[in-house]
């Protein structure tokens, strides 16, 4: 856990399971407190006042993630959040999270420039449920979910700006489609 101020506690060794995610799902794996490290950060969460991160938590975070992603060998792309992983239940770390900025730091991923491609297929993926349910499930989140649940973690993630117009949440939008395609396009082969 890190606290505002970038403090760090460990509450379980990371070579024991612990039950940060509970219920969970990402990329086939149906039991991700079997395999993962989670860390939690410290916010109020969206019922009780949900707000940005502070520098010395984000700084303390990237630090721990480098470490453990090194010890583990854990590539980028295996970086996630609860609200990936339980998108059902869970909404941490939320929309405030910035998922750009680990990116850039080698912690996660995070779309490139859409190509026409990319764009081409947002309109396709937007046009047909099956096809953007398929690419949901390509970059590893649980396809059995409801398209609406799917599209609001996927944007919580990876569109986060959608959240300033919170009546469109949840709806797929050309710009998320092509997101989606980008990371489905630049996913490691498993």
């Amino acid at each position: 856990m890190i606290d505002y101020d970038g403090t760090i506690i460990q509450y379980v060794d990371e070579s024991k399971r612990a039950w940060h995610a509970g219920k969970s799902f990402w990329g086939g794996i149906t039991d991700m407190n079997a395999h993962s490290i989670g860390i939690e950060l410290v916010n109020p969460g969206h019922t009780n006042g949900y707000k940005p991160f502070p520098a010395a938590q984000m700084d303390a975070l990237r630090q721990l993630a480098k470490e453990i992603m090194k010890r583990h060998n854990i590539p980028a792309h295996n970086v996630i959040g609860h609200s990936d992983v339980a998108p059902d239940r869970k909404s941490d770390p939320g929309e405030l999270f910035p998922w750009e900025l680990m990116a850039k730091h080698g912690i996660g991923v995070w779309p490139g420039d859409l190509s026409k491609e990319d764009m081409r297929m947002g309109d396709d993926y937007k046009a047909d449920p099956q096809s953007l349910r398929e690419a949901f499930s390509k970059v590893g989140y649980d396809a059995h979910l409801d398209l609406e649940t799917l599209t609001t973690a996927f944007q919580r993630h990876f569109y986060p700006e959608r959240f300033k117009t919170p009546q469109s949440v949840g709806q797929p939008t050309r710009t998320m489609a092509a997101r989606l395609h980008w990371l489905v396009r630049n996913r490691p082969q498993r």
